[in-house]
């Protein structure tokens, strides 16, 4: 593509990471709700095909999330970090409200709990090894991973 072509459509880097950042969003809410829609795939299921959609997300696109957390970036560093929030709380908290009133989770804020869990996302996202130490990334998502399951008080996998 020309450059003169490329920046008739985008005024800027910056402008075209916000575009991507915004598709990537689209796709992962449509996936997500997606997810959460499938009244047939139990609580426990969902909770895990939406943390897989999260992840997968995190792994295809890690130099996008490296660039974003640039210095320079800061404003769009902010707006994924509150867009991404904004999109996986509403459909977590629906899978742990089911979950909860089926008994499959055992928690007493189905809500406040999502909240929490979207919180522990946010630091994989944000966490500085995603590239430079990706054995350490993934220890730390399994760390995630155990918290999850004890917050929600579920059996170990095991």
């Amino acid at each position: 593509v020309a450059q003169g072509t490329f920046y008739y459509h985008f005024s800027s880097k910056l402008s075209v990471l916000e575009a991507i950042v915004e598709r990537e969003l689209e796709e992962l809410e449509d996936d997500l709700q997606g997810i959460v829609s499938s009244p047939e795939t139990g609580p426990a299921d969902q909770l895990r095909a939406l943390l897989t959609a999260v992840f997968r997300l995190m792994d295809e696109h890690d130099e996008l999330i490296v660039e974003v957390h640039n210095e320079s970036n800061v404003a769009l560093h902010h707006k994924l970090m509150s867009s991404t929030g904004a999109v996986i709380l509403p459909r977590l908290t629906r899978v742990i409200a089911r979950g909860t009133d089926r008994g499959d989770f055992h928690v007493d804020a189905p809500a406040e709990t999502a909240d929490m869990i979207v919180g522990m996302m946010m630091v994989l996202v944000e966490d500085p090894d995603l590239r430079a130490n990706p054995p350490q990334h993934m220890r730390r998502r399994e760390a995630f991973r155990s918290a999850v399951r004890g917050v929600l008080r579920l059996p170990d996998p095991t």
